[in-house]
């Protein structure tokens, strides 16, 4: 199956080149295990969603389990691998200022997956229209319209961009 991943361009607003853009992708739904096996069940490859939900929790929890006793997991989908983050002070763990995490990398499947996908963009920033009725709508001219949001501020403007017009005018 070839997938279509579909992006927005947002202008780069640290940058000073007019062609600097990053893709921003559209979120089409958020899916759980349910609606994931439900697919499954649609494609027909399996009969019993009950029994196929409780394997896929069961995997779900050995994999963690495996996971926070030391192991690297390869999902196929994804690599997983235990992590720590915090700053360890006096050589003592503490909840507080330390957690477990885990690291993740590509899968064989998903490195296959991206290989059949097509990036489809879908407009920028550069093209919404500014609707009439909002040209003045009492914000003044220290507005910025970013896709469909509108941002505004008084005599300050917000860091990055103070930053940027200071040391462009440097």
């Amino acid at each position: 199956m070839k997938n279509v991943l579909k992006v927005w361009l947002q202008r780069r607003q640290l940058y000073n080149n007019p062609n600097s853009f990053y893709g921003q992708v559209t979120i089409v739904n958020s899916l759980s295990i349910n609606d994931i096996i439900d697919e499954i069940v649609k494609d027909g490859l399996i009969d019993n969603r009950e029994c196929a939900i409780e394997i896929m929790n069961h995997f779900n929890r050995k994999s963690a389990e495996l996971l926070l006793n030391g192991n690297n997991i390869d999902t196929g989908l994804v690599k997983l691998s235990p992590q720590t983050n915090g700053y360890i002070r006096d050589k003592s763990w503490d909840p507080e200022l330390n957690d477990i995490c885990a690291s993740f990398t590509e899968g064989s499947v998903l490195m296959e997956a991206k290989e059949n996908t097509t990036i489809e963009i879908i407009g920028s920033d550069e093209e919404v229209p500014v609707h009439p009725d909002h040209q003045n709508d009492g914000i003044g001219s220290n507005a910025e319209s970013n896709g469909s949001v509108r941002k505004s501020w008084n005599d300050n403007p917000p860091c990055g961009i103070a930053f940027r017009n200071w040391i462009l005018q440097a």
